[in-house]
């Protein structure tokens, strides 16, 4: 499996939302936030989205969520976070950076945030194509 290792930064908290501010040794600073849709860093959003189901095996320990990227664009380095692609071009095999959050990652908390959001968000999707659904059948004659 091919991995990148996080770069040597220091992390500082600056509030709500899982912001987090990254100091580099050149004084530049990186925020990071886990949104319902990706992941924002310095205001630029890296599409993904969230899976907090039980992965098979002894590899990660229960509790483990996972952040998948939806295009096939890489995810920056982040302190703190392993990206794993375990593409192969000699083979045509492609796939997308993920990143798995354990229970004890300094993210857990504002990563299981954004996979709440996305359910919010989801959820008031789903509801709203739902209206328009049964609009239509009613327009249409089609409920009894």
């Amino acid at each position: 499996m091919k991995s990148r290792a996080p770069s040597p930064l220091t992390l500082a908290p600056t509030g709500r939302g899982g912001e987090r501010v990254r100091h580099q040794t050149g004084g530049e600073e990186m925020k990071i936030k886990f949104v319902w849709n990706g992941i924002k860093i310095d205001g630029k959003l890296y599409r993904a989205w969230y899976s907090d189901g039980e992965l098979i095996g002894d590899r990660y320990p229960k509790g483990t969520l996972t952040i998948y990227r939806k295009d096939y664009g890489r995810f920056p380095d982040v302190p703190g976070l392993t990206i794993h692609n375990d593409s192969d071009m000699m083979t045509d095999y492609f796939e997308t950076d993920r990143i798995r959050i354990t229970p004890d990652n300094q993210y857990y908390s504002h990563v299981k945030d954004a996979i709440q959001q996305e359910r919010e968000h989801n959820k008031k999707r789903y509801e709203a194509a739902s209206k328009r659904e049964a609009a239509t059948r009613r327009r249409l004659g089609l409920v009894a």
